[in-house]
């Protein structure tokens, strides 16, 4: 008769291929946690970003919109700093527009009686510095804002702008 031909796998085949499925499957789940994470911190840099340019964009416009700088309320130079502005309205009243730091490191503007947060919860302002400058020109502030987020590590980004109050050289 003829020898009888064996069918199916050894048991030392079958833990081979097991042992490779395992690696190439230990592989992608590595690969796509890399690729979450990697995604991640990118849509916190852009949040962090996009922060700063929209604060720094608002602070612009309320300062040089303002006809003085309020020093007696202002605080200079120091990491947690304060501004104070003063607007003047079309009948002639004055209105104070503060920029500061509000609880949980959010920025705060306080225009007359209204207050409004100008950074998400999920951005910190680590650093508000303002600046008092003179020029020819005239009266202005150096602002230098720094903000981060955290997520697997903590991302930080400074953002640095310099504001000529409009009313001081017309």
């Amino acid at each position: 008769m003829f020898p009888r031909q064996k069918s199916g796998l050894s048991l030392i085949e079958v833990v081979i291929y097991v042992a490779i499925l395992g690696f190439i499957l230990v592989l992608v789940f590595d690969t796509v946690l890399a690729v979450s994470r990697a995604v991640t911190e990118v849509r916190m840099e852009k949040k962090i970003v996009t922060s700063g340019t929209l604060v720094l964009e608002r602070l612009s416009r309320e300062v040089r919109d303002s006809t003085d700088i309020v020093a007696d309320s202002s605080i200079f130079d120091v990491d947690a700093g304060q501004l104070t502005t003063r607007r003047e309205d079309p009948i002639g009243t004055f209105t104070p527009v503060t920029f500061a730091l509000a609880s949980h490191d959010r920025l705060r503007l306080t225009k007359g009686a209204t207050s409004e947060l100008l950074t998400p919860a999920s951005v910190r302002v680590s650093k508000l510095l303002f600046r008092s400058i003179s020029t020819p020109n005239g009266e202005g502030v150096k602002v230098e804002l720094e903000l981060s987020a955290t997520t697997s590590a903590t991302t930080t980004y400074k953002f640095y702008s310099t504001i000529i109050l409009r009313e001081t050289y017309e």
